[in-house]
């Protein structure tokens, strides 16, 4: 399950709030619409329940960011979407090969400019 919010854009930048729980710590692969052709990753807020990773991808090829526990990063130089990128993001869990009966949740805080 994931809700996605977007907090705040306009025509320089789009922050997306992204809140979700993977069921048993696994989540499939979630598609997570910007509405962009071209964005540049600013900064990341994240707080991730134990035990579950957290992985961002560009695409099915092209990772963007992996994440666990809490932490927050910003970039002197942001990471910018590939060429020929369509606009979605793909948000799934990682390290899930041990099965857990808790649900475990998390809450993401992605910056971009355009």
């Amino acid at each position: 399950m994931l809700k996605v919010k977007h907090v705040s854009g306009g025509h320089k930048n789009i922050t997306l709030q992204i809140h979700g729980e993977a069921p048993g710590a696994h989540l499939e692969a979630e598609t997570i619409e910007t509405g962009e052709k071209s964005l540049r990753l600013e900064s990341a807020i994240w707080v991730v329940r134990e035990k579950l990773g957290i992985e961002l991808r560009w695409s099915d090829e092209e990772p963007l960011i992996f994440m666990e526990s809490r932490n927050t990063v910003r970039f002197d130089i942001g990471l910018h979407s590939p060429k020929e990128w369509d606009g979605k993001l793909l948000l799934m869990t990682h390290n899930w090969d041990k099965p857990d009966d808790e649900d475990k949740q998390f809450l993401i805080v992605l910056d971009f400019d355009k």
